[in-house]
């Protein structure tokens, strides 16, 4: 594969780096370990000019991929973050070229920070956009797209939120869309999930309305559903039975995904100190969630042998989800280990089936210390994209895996990471890979980190290390790319 140019466009213009792969023929490369191949092509999606680091939050199949660039200092800290789109170009024996698109910012806004979460198969973009100079003022969500460029996630004008503010959560400040759906129809438009805050408004206990009375202190983040045309509105709240038989609300919910019928999913969590609304500690439950406007909200359940703890991540038009749950250790059954999970509403049971997790290249079996990670033979997992084509009869699906145990947000440390596939490919039964096994060409020599998302080409995109700093790549099947 060659790799002629990244050309950045948009807001700001400048060429980045030169980059030459050469083909060495449509094939897949025997792995040392009998039963796959290595059949894809990494390519570094480099970051604006002046920062040090890039992240991918999605991929279609039209070979677009959604993230940000930024600036961070040398704690992690972000500086500034810009939403960007990567566009992968060329057919057949072309030399492809990387196109980076600046999606700037909405009209009025004058913030530094952007960045996109996810993208659907028209290249419509969605993320979040903080408005004001300080960063720190209120962020609205926005979509993009090549006709109309970065535009509000609602109606309105204004920089900072106004009574009544389709494009909030009654009385809120903070926005965050996840994911967009497809919607046959292309003058449908499609709709977005997502979180974001309510203020402290009366009637309490309407999420429609206002935040519930026993969220208020927690900061009242509940999932949403919305579109450009008409903003977002509330999901509402999860329930759930406690130990002692009564039923009570979760302190949150996050909505993640919905399908093109507006069938949504997600999770709905404790926190540790609800009371406290600027540290709220860590989440000590988690209950994945399905809603639709006819049943409302229904709890997606927990792995047979798990635990109190479930998250929807992504789901696709079948309406199949991809997480992840607690489940037995089946080294020590008196813990719980966190793994990626397949819920398929088609299976009679509709229940969860557990992908596992991969192994631990650290494991050392003298060491018995629990608090080392080199103690677990396996690693945890979540599951953070899926393929709506199935193989084998099932879909593909790719996330990270953490040595040690996942944060609310990613890995402990960077180290800690790998990306991985779960197919039916090479297995009857299903199995999961460390993509950086599968990688054949690999110009750049990025460790790949963790995947966030798989078009139904088996096209993958996410994170990488190279040269000690993080980017986000794209890895495309070489006889895919041939093929077309």
């Amino acid at each position: 594969m060659k790799i002629a140019a990244i050309t950045t466009v948009g807001v700001a213009c400048c060429l980045l780096s030169l980059a030459t792969v050469s083909w060495s023929g449509e094939r897949h490369v025997e792995s040392e370990q009998s039963g796959f191949h290595k059949y894809l092509e990494v390519i570094d999606l480099d970051r604006l000019p002046d920062d040090n680091l890039s992240k991918a939050y999605g991929c279609n199949n039209a070979n677009q991929v959604a993230g940000y660039s930024a600036l961070v200092d040398e704690l992690g800290n972000p500086i500034h973050e810009q939403a960007l789109l990567w566009e992968i170009k060329g057919h057949r024996q072309e030399a492809l070229r990387v196109e980076v698109v600046n999606l700037g910012n909405v009209p009025g806004g004058t913030g530094h920070t952007s960045y996109s979460n996810g993208l659907n198969n028209r290249g419509q973009i969605i993320g979040r956009v903080v408005t004001t100079p300080d960063d720190f003022g209120p962020s609205f969500g926005f979509i993009w797209d090549k006709k109309t460029g970065m535009q509000y996630l609602g109606p309105g004008e204004s920089p900072v939120p106004v009574p009544d503010d389709p494009r909030t959560l009654p009385g809120g400040t903070f926005v965050q869309p996840i994911q967009i759906n497809d919607k046959e129809d292309p003058n449908e438009p499609p709709d977005v999930v997502g979180f974001a805050n309510a203020g402290i408004l009366e009637p309490f206990d309407d999420p429609e309305v206002g935040c519930p009375r026993h969220l208020v202190s927690s900061g009242c983040q509940l999932g949403f559903i919305g579109t450009a045309e008409e903003g977002i509105r509330s999901v509402g709240i999860l329930e759930y039975v406690d130990p002692h038989g009564e039923v009570k609300q979760y302190d949150f919910t996050r909505a993640k995904a919905t399908t093109p019928d507006k069938l949504v999913t997600g999770f709905a969590g404790l926190f540790e100190n609800p009371t406290n609304p600027f540290n709220p500690g860590i989440i000590t439950a988690s209950e994945g969630f399905l809603w639709d406007e006819t049943h409302g909200m229904r709890g997606l359940g927990f792995l047979p042998k798990g635990g109190t703890f479930s998250r929807g991540f992504y789901m696709n038009p079948r309406g199949q989800v991809t997480g992840h749950a607690d489940e037995q250790d089946p080294e020590d059954q008196t813990k719980q280990r966190q793994v990626a999970f397949l819920y398929d509403p088609a299976t009679a049971t509709r229940s969860m089936q557990s992908l596992g997790a991969l192994p631990n290249p650290d494991f050392d079996p003298a060491i018995t210390d629990p608090s080392d990670p080199s103690s677990n033979r396996w690693t945890f997992s979540r599951g953070l994209g899926i393929t709506n084509v199935q193989v084998g009869g099932a879909p593909e699906i790719v996330g990270q895996s953490c040595l040690k145990e996942l944060t609310d947000r990613d890995c402990v440390t960077e180290q800690d990471s790998l990306p991985f596939l779960w197919t039916k490919r090479w297995s009857e039964e299903g199995q999961m890979y460390d993509v950086n096994d599968l990688v054949a060409e690999n110009p750049s020599g990025m460790h790949l980190l963790s995947a966030w998302g798989i078009t139904d080409k088996g096209t993958i995109c996410g994170q990488g290390l190279v040269h000690g700093e993080r980017h986000a790549f794209v890895a495309i099947s070489i006889s895919s790319h041939r093929r077309r």
